[in-house]
């Protein structure tokens, strides 16, 4: 069971993006996986990318080479101004 101040002490972990190295989280690299509630919870519904997604259970698949990603294209460095040197004061 946890406490108020134990969820809002994972704020600034989920903010900093440290959140995998919080005593709350455990990771697995996996390429499949069934996720399913172990407690009487009855309407827990998962948040895919911001919307609402199914309720669970769900199975979740990693399917390479399926997300296509647009990036913009590298631009040229522009070139540092020569500004003149200014004497030490």
């Amino acid at each position: 069971e946890y406490f108020i101040l134990d969820i809002l002490s994972v704020l600034p972990l989920i903010i900093s993006g440290a959140i995998y190295n919080s005593r709350y989280t455990t990771t697995l690299t996996v390429k499949k996986a069934h996720i399913e509630l172990l407690s009487d919870v009855d309407d827990l519904s998962t948040n895919m990318d911001g919307d609402a997604g199914p309720d669970m259970p769900v199975d979740i698949e990693v399917l390479p080479r399926v997300l296509k990603v647009f990036a913009p294209a590298k631009h040229k460095k522009k070139k540092a101004l020569n500004l003149p040197k200014l004497p030490h004061i």
